[in-house]
C-alpha cells in the first residue's frame, strides 16, 4: 500500500502546474530531513543543527559536480547522503553522551561553526556561494524545463517515500523499540546490557544521512548553494 502511494504521488506530478514541481521537490526535501529528526527524537534527543549535515550534503555534491562533471541526480543523492552520514559518524559518538538541552545546543553550535567557516571560505564562494549545472538522470539530459523539473520531483518523491517506508520498518524493529526505551530511561537500558550511547549514535547517523540527501535535493532544485544552508534558522 505504501509503495502504491509513493507511485501515485509520483505520477500525480504529471498533472501539477510547472511552477509547483520545483516547490514540491523542496517540500519532499524538507520532509526527508524532518523524518531524520523524528528518527533521532525517538531517543529523546532533538538536533537544532541539522543544517550542518544539510549543508555538508549540498556542498559535497556541488564540489564533486563542478570538479568531475557528475550531474546524475541519483548519484548526487547518494553522494549527499554519504557526506552527511560520514560527518554524522564522526560527530555522533562524541555528543551521544549528552542529552536534553546540552545535546541540542551542541548540535546548534557545530552548525554555526560550520556556517562561519563557509562564509569565510573564498574557495567555496564565501557568503555568495556558487552555482551548479542542471542535473541529469542515467545519462539523459532534459532540454524541456518541465521535464527536468518533473524528473527531479519524481526522484525526490521516490527517495523520500522509500525513506519513510524504511523508517516505518525501523520503528517497528527491536532497535526501534530500544530507541524508545532509551528515551524513557537510558539507565535501565544500560542495566539490560544495551549501550544507550550506541543507539543514540546510530539514530544520529541515520538523521545525518537523511539530512545530507535532503541537501542534495535542495541543491539540485535551486542549482545554487551558499552558507545559508548551514544557518540555524534553516
Amino acid at each position: 500500500v505504501m509503495i502504491a502511494l509513493v507511485a501515485a504521488v509520483t505520477l500525480f506530478g504529471r498533472v501539477l502546474p510547472t511552477w509547483t514541481l520545483s516547490l514540491a521537490t523542496v517540500a519532499a526535501s524538507n520532509a526527508l530531513i524532518a523524518l531524520g529528526i523524528v528518527v533521532l527524537a525517538r531517543t529523546g534527543n532533538v538536533s537544532f543543527g541539522q543544517g550542518l549535515f544539510f549543508a555538508a550534503g549540498g556542498y559535497g555534491v556541488a564540489l564533486i559536480a563542478n570538479a568531475w562533471g557528475l550531474t546524475d541526480a541519483v548519484a548526487q543523492v547518494i553522494i549527499g547522503a554519504a557526506c552527511g552520514g560520514l560527518l554524522g559518524l564522526i560527530i555522533g559518538p562524541l555528543i551521544a553522551r549528552y542529552s536534553g538541552i546540552f545535546f541540542g545546543m551542541l548540535t546548534l553550535a557545530l552548525s554555526m561553526v560550520f556556517y562561519g567557516a563557509l562564509v569565510k571560505s573564498t574557495a567555496l564562494g564565501g557568503s555568495d556561494g556558487f552555482n551548479v549545472g542542471r542535473p541529469t538522470l542515467f545519462g539523459l539530459s532534459f532540454a524541456d524545463p518541465r521535464e527536468a523539473d518533473f524528473m527531479l520531483y519524481a526522484v525526490s518523491i521516490i527517495v523520500t517515500g522509500f525513506a519513510g517506508i524504511g523508517a516505518t520498518f525501523l520503528f517497528r524493529s527491536e532497535f526501534g523499540l530500544a530507541s524508545l526505551a532509551v528515551r524513557e530511561n537510558n539507565l535501565r537500558v544500560e542495566y539490560l546490557g544495551i549501550s544507550a550511547n550506541r543507539i543514540i549514535s546510530i539514530n544520529f547517523v541515520i538523521a545525518a544521512i537523511f539530512a545530507g540527501a535532503s541537501g542534495a535535493f535542495a541543491l539540485m532544485a535551486q542549482r545554487h548553494i551558499d552558507p545559508q544552508f548551514a544557518y540555524w534558522t534553516t
